[in-house]
């Protein structure tokens, strides 16, 4: 049984921390697009962030590739494709505020912040997972 099955079986609610990612794959702001896309792939994963210093200044989404081959444009580094607007919740949230906040900013990833630190991160599939769980028990 896993943390979310647990906690509903329990009467809980399910909070973005019970579904986040705490492994961030990053790239340097530097890092050609198609590594960035390799990353992606390698991992499973549909965004990654990009850190300078050990600090998050952008991410590139799935949804920033498509965006790029619409244009035609192929940028050398992330640093002309990512997203610099990062839109963070607290761990402490539960899915639905996440899903609203996703819904309100039309994003489909969110850090997650924790006293001023990115703890993770969750991504819209996680959400769904998670409200999927509440719906089937």
């Amino acid at each position: 049984m896993n943390v979310m099955e647990k906690k509903l079986l329990n009467g809980g609610i399910i909070k973005v921390s019970d579904v986040m990612v705490e492994n961030i794959i990053s790239v340097p702001p530097n890092v050609l697009v198609s590594d960035a896309a390799e990353a992606m792939l390698k991992n499973s994963i549909s965004s990654v962030v990009v850190k300078k210093d050990d600090k998050i200044i952008g991410i590139v989404t799935d949804k920033d590739f498509v965006r790029l081959a619409y244009h035609g444009g192929n940028p050398k580094g992330v640093a002309g494709l990512m997203s610099t607007n990062l839109i963070t919740i607290p761990p402490s949230s539960d899915l639905f505020d996440a899903f609203k906040l996703m819904k309100k900013k039309n994003v489909r990833h969110l850090l997650v912040k924790e006293n001023d630190k990115i703890v993770g991160i969750i991504s819209q599939k996680d959400v769904i997972r998670g409200i999927a769980a509440m719906l089937l028990m």
